[in-house]
């Protein structure tokens, strides 16, 4: 027969080889209040159990199922039933249905149980299925039993399985379709326990307390085999419970633990009433598997115990473990899952190519610990495999370092409207509001989009945060078509038996299938009729979103509406009701209720625009360009990071209820009078966009004449106002040949391919804008909101104009884009004899219009929240500045 890859290396390709690491009277199985189990007993109890099956009938690749409590017993049946068939773990909590379908589907040769659920046992019965008994004394070592009942003929296979022998028969969750049931091999198992040895560096000083289910992959895989195959020991609790959890964790003192999210978060709900134990017992590190681990609770698990907490991404069809984040002193990134540890892992595009490094497609793995197919069950294979790669069926990007981000289940993927919204971000912005616990994003129906997006919180404290604070803080983060139409506060977000959270069966869960007709604007619509006014805000939003239908209390971002959108509505509201608004106002006063409350109150527009205005870092304030505008700085706020706070500056009489000013030094010393409302002290975080770059450039100057520290001065592609431009089509062809010339070979199509696909759209650009003036005709000079934005951005230009230029000793970064169009290259050059300290500069992608577009907007967020990680200070996810991180975090943004 010829030896695998495996066997060639030495490495063990059955269960039976991995408990040889173990020495002879090391503990190797423990439990709470019980004897220990060693190595020698282990392995003796293991062919004990393997003669008992294979006298009772039961050998190599038949199936035993098995229904037992959680604990010792469990791990072990599976231990000793593996080395002989393959094992299948089944819940105790199925009832007589789920049985039946599981017996059946599985074709068990028999049912191994303690005979406390009749209903296992009466449905094996009932299909003729031998019931074999389990009996163990708890006065005996941990997982000891014996085993008695009726025979199932001869033994077909008998002996010990090899290593291409089925080990375990699991199914999948079947949240969405019929539950799949996945065959793994002795070699897959083995294979899949050396991954974990080998990704956490377990060895025999180390100790798991197991709390997860040994009827799932994650426990039975990572909790128990893992820990044994490195000769170390596995404590087997009777399942998680959150008050006994401090006990056992006292009592056992173990090095480690794994859990899924959700169990983790029962264990930080219960620690502080515990503190007293986790000051004592020292964890090397905890590990989190089978869901999406919110970045927030990492941070409070690290908090917590002091211990780097590691994230790892499994399945069932890979024996679980498929990637991982490493143990510090090594990278880990918090909200990625870490890299391939295990299998190789790409990402697979939909016409089945490998894509590059920061593509988004399905996540594909193969390797040793890769079921060979789903049994019986062809069409599922069909589909499950391409080209050799397994389809995890799960949306992922992976980084230049090989780092993979989970960006949802493709199953998950919520369909509003035709835009596809990953459930696990909108979870990820709602967990980074101090008040929110936990959070579940999850599709309800809905009659013209077919889904909208709801979310079950569980607040941190009752009455700790109300879904009004909730959408405003999301506004910040997400664009508005990912907020949560709905969101309802529970005490507990319901869960499968593994504490999966099932998103497909929420709605029905928590009573919300008939959600739409008791939305608050219904709820709002039936208690009374709109106002005049609030009447015509819903026909001019309804126009400008183009839905069919606007309630008073619907919110502008969550139907669709953008930053383009929200200029046009308050050009719209100029024109047809003379009321003048700001667009900016939508962030605040979102609903038409809220706009026309506004309208009436005949406030003028606040200068400081809170576009995030949470987070544990210091807050980052960036001054509007020529058009005094900020709301396209949305996006830009939300790749910051979700601890950058992000004010935006936006020009006085931006609506026209104020005089705009005239002079660069009056709005520099207004919007430091108002920017100290926020943030009385420095050190101050400042950057502007284009002209902005010029006021915040004189903030800097004022600040620093009252005795203030700057730690940052960002000039986001701002131009030197004596710029100039080229003068003849000669001179341009010139520059650009010249800089053609410069690329390498692989450049120069892409830069000729840019050049020609930019024509068309400048072309068509010019011809829309004259177009526009055409139509608009003379009118236009007498348009109030043309007026006013044309004051404002006329104020601006003059104002820039005249700016007096002194020399500032200061440190500044230039994020500066490729030159376009008739730009000349030293528009840039003049910030060098400005600029007195260092003057970095960082080259962004896209033109000067397009740096907060998608997908530019990305890097532009990259690059500062780098320049802002380096000087400002470290600080924790309370706010609390410290001197650094022990646990090795890479700081990159969207992490933070």
């Amino acid at each position: 027969m010829r030896k695998s890859a495996r066997e060639m290396q030495g490495l063990p390709t059955t269960m039976v080889a991995l408990l040889d690491a173990g020495r002879p009277h090391d503990v190797a199985v423990a439990a709470p209040g019980r004897p220990a189990l060693t190595y020698r007993a282990l392995r003796d109890h293991v062919q004990r159990t393997v003669c008992s099956l294979n006298a009772l009938g039961i050998g190599r690749n038949d199936t035993v199922a098995i229904v037992l409590p959680d604990g010792p017993e469990l791990a072990c049946a599976f231990l000793g039933t593996a080395a002989a068939a393959g094992a299948a773990p089944l819940n105790p909590a199925y009832r007589a249905n789920d049985y039946r379908f599981y017996l059946s589907d599985l074709g068990a040769r028999a049912l191994l149980t303690s005979g406390a659920d009749s209903s296992a046992s009466a449905i094996a019965d009932e299909l003729r299925i031998p019931v074999l008994r389990v009996s163990h004394d708890v006065s005996q070592p941990a997982g000891s039993f014996t085993i008695s009942g009726e025979g199932a003929g001869p033994a077909r296979n008998d002996g010990f399985a090899g290593a291409h022998d089925v080990a375990l028969a699991l199914h999948t969750s079947g949240t969405t379709a019929r539950p799949k049931m996945v065959p793994l091999t002795q070699a897959n198992v083995a294979a899949s326990a050396h991954h974990i040895v080998s990704t956490l560096r377990l060895s025999r000083a180390d100790r798991c307390l197991n709390v997860m289910p040994l009827f799932h992959i994650h426990g039975l895989v990572a909790g128990v085999l893992a820990s044994l195959a490195a000769g170390g020991s596995v404590v087997c609790a009777p399942g998680l419970n959150a008050l006994q959890f401090f006990r056992w964790l006292s009592e056992a003192r173990p090095t480690w633990y794994t859990a899924v999210p959700t169990m983790h978060q029962a264990v930080l709900a219960q620690v502080e009433r515990h503190r007293a134990i986790v000051d004592k017992v020292r964890l090397r590190f905890i590990r989190s598997s089978s869901a999406a681990l919110p970045v927030a609770v990492m941070r409070r698990l690290e908090q917590a115990f002091d211990a780097p907490v590691i994230e790892s991404y499994g399945m069932t069809e890979a024996a679980h473990q498929m990637t991982s984040n490493p143990l510090p002193p090594a990278v880990r990134k918090p909200g990625t899952v870490g890299r391939a540890a295990g299998p190789e892992v790409e990402i697979m595009g939909p016409d089945g190519s490998l894509l590059p490094a920061g593509m988004a497609g399905e996540v594909v793995i193969r390797g040793p610990n890769v079921t060979a197919g789903y049994r019986n069950n062809a069409e599922a294979n069909a589909q499950a495999f391409r080209a050799g790669w397994f389809r995890t069926g799960d949306q992922g990007v992976m980084d230049e370092e090989g780092y993979l981000t989970i960006t949802g289940r493709l199953k998950e993927i919520i369909n509003r409207g035709g835009e596809k919204v990953a459930p696990k971000e909108i979870d990820d912005a709602l967990m980074a509001h101090a008040g929110v616990f936990a959070a579940a994003a999850f599709p309800l129906p809905h009659p013209t989009l077919g889904e909208e997006i709801a979310a079950a919180v569980v607040p941190a404290k009752r009455g700790g945060v109300s879904e009004a604070a909730l959408t405003q803080f999301l506004a910040g983060r997400l664009p508005g078509f990912k907020i949560p139409r709905r969101l309802v506060f529970v005490d507990d977000i319901p869960k499968g038996p593994t504490g999966k959270i099932q998103r497909h069966e929420l709605a029905a869960a928590l009573g919300l299938n008939a959600v739409l007709a008791d939305t608050p604007a219904a709820a709002s619509a039936a208690g009374r009729a709109p106002t005049a006014l609030e009447a015509s805000l819903q026909a001019l939003w309804a126009e400008t979103l183009g839905v069919p239908g606007v309630g008073l209390h619907d919110d502008f971002f969550l139907l669709g509406g953008d930053s383009l959108q929200a200029v046009q509505l308050a050009l719209a509201v100029q024109e047809t009701l003379g009321h003048s608004l700001a667009p900016s106002a939508l962030i605040e006063s979102g609903t038409v209720a809220e706009m026309a409350a506004l309208i009436e109150s005949g406030a003028p527009a606040a200068c400081i625009v809170p576009l995030r205005a949470s987070g544990a870092r210091p807050p980052f304030f960036c001054v509007h360009g020529a058009s005094g505008q900020v709301l396209h700085m949305r996006s830009f706020a939300r790749h910051l990071g979700e601890e950058q706070p992000f004010y935006a500056i936006q020009s006085a009489g931006v609506d026209g209820k104020a005089s705009p000013l005239s002079r660069i030094e009056d709005m520099a010393a207004h919007y430091i009078d108002e920017m100290r409302r926020f943030q009385p002290r420095g050190p101050y975080y400042l950057g502007g966009y284009s002209m902005g770059a010029w006021i915040a450039f004189e903030m800097v100057r004022q600040l620093q004449a009252a005795g203030e520290r700057v730690g940052l001065l960002a000039l986001i592609d701002a131009y030197f106002t004596q710029e100039r431009r080229l003068t003849t089509k000669l001179e341009w062809l010139g520059i650009r040949w010249r800089e053609l010339r410069s690329l390498p070979t692989a450049g120069k199509a892409a830069f000729l391919t840019q050049r020609g696909l930019r024509a068309p759209g400048l072309l068509i650009a010019g011809m829309r804008t004259a177009w526009e003036r055409r139509r608009r005709g003379p009118a236009a000079a007498s348009d109030p909101g043309v007026a006013a934005a044309t004051g404002v951005e006329a104020a601006n230009h003059r104002a820039l104009h005249a700016y007096q230029l002194r020399p500032l000793d200061c440190d500044a970064v230039l994020f500066r884009t490729r030159l376009v169009g008739r730009t000349h290259p030293v528009v840039y050059d003049g910030w060098k004899t400005l600029i007195m300290g260092e003057l970095e500069t960082r080259l962004i992608p896209g033109g000067h219009r397009q740096v907060f577009d998608e997908p530019f907007v990305r890097t532009l967020a990259r690059e500062l929240t780098e320049c802002l990680e380096r000087r400002q200070p470290c600080v924790t996810a309370a706010g609390a500045p410290h001197g650094g991180d022990r646990f090795g975090w890479k700081r990159s943004p969207g992490l933070l």
